[in-house]
């Protein structure tokens, strides 16, 4: 179990508004204050119940909007909250999500609810989960949602071995090889499907999920969910595997086009060509 002195120095601190903590305790001290009232001669037991109550419920929430925040560290995340503090090294996060939804009142945008749960190796720590409610998005939030996907696609980069796959959400597999899954279908699990990396890919993000579908398809072949596990670290190792792929096409493209130069610029010149030298 890891603690708070072992993550190693202050980054940055993510917490929810002193805002929404005042406003809060506003609304805790007005039914407090009702409460109070009702009990004085001559005292109206029903309104105190119905104000003390809610009075009581709200302080307990206006004391845990001001303790609640995420530490971003040297060597991990530290969670504080009413409930104590866990903290989490970056090497012991196996899988993260991060899910934002948009909220509306009666049509009216009212901000937007980012989730964030982190999960640990077996014996490693308990899993973090952190919410806040932003209006204009959280940068500090997103930094460490990218961070981690990063950190955690390089792991995943260096322990795939050739032939090997890892999971990409519950829906999909990589290996350096192409993407794997199922085929869609309303009931059961369809037949497996590969898509080689020397394929061309497109994809497209909208309205929480990634639409991945081969060139010149109409149809995309494959949708996930953005706030699945290991969606975004998937999604760089994704790229990553992608690029590396093309790169090896085009270093041999170029070696086979230096290759015939070589054996034609002879030819040309009358010369037999050599080979092994």
């Amino acid at each position: 179990m890891q603690t708070a002195n072992s993550i190693g120095r202050l980054h940055c601190e993510i917490k929810t508004p002193v805002s929404h903590g005042v406003i809060l305790a506003l609304l805790t001290a007005l039914l407090l204050g009702a409460g109070l009232l009702s009990l004085t001669p001559p005292a109206d037991s029903v309104i105190a119940v119905i104000t003390l109550i809610p009075a009581a419920i709200l302080a307990l929430l206006t004391a845990s909007t001001f303790i609640k925040r995420l530490q971003c560290c040297e060597h991990g995340v530290i969670s504080r909250s009413l409930f104590g503090t866990k903290a989490l090294r970056y090497d012991d996060i196996v899988s993260f999500s991060h899910k934002a939804t948009r909220q509306y009142y009666n049509g009216i945008p009212t901000g937007t609810e980012v989730r964030l749960v982190l999960n640990p190796r077996p014996q490693r720590g308990s899993q973090i989960k952190f919410t806040k409610h932003t209006f204009k998005g959280d940068p500090k939030l997103e930094e460490l949602r990218d961070a981690l996907a990063q950190h955690i696609a390089d792991r995943l980069y260096r322990e795939l071995p050739a032939g090997a796959r890892v999971q990409w959400t519950p829906h999909a597999e990589l290996s350096r090889e192409g993407l794997h899954f199922h085929e869609r279908k309303m009931f059961g699990q369809g037949a497996p499907i590969t898509i080689p990396f020397d394929q061309p890919l497109q994809y497209r993000i909208d309205q929480g999920h990634c639409d991945l579908w081969v060139a010149n398809s109409n149809l995309p072949s494959l949708r996930l969910d953005c706030a699945a596990a290991n969606f975004f670290p998937g999604f760089i190792l994704f790229g990553r595997l992608v690029n590396e792929r093309f790169d090896h096409q085009r270093r041999e493209s170029k070696a086979e086009v230096g290759f015939n130069k070589a054996i034609f610029g002879s030819l040309a010149a009358g010369k037999k060509p050599r080979f092994g030298q």
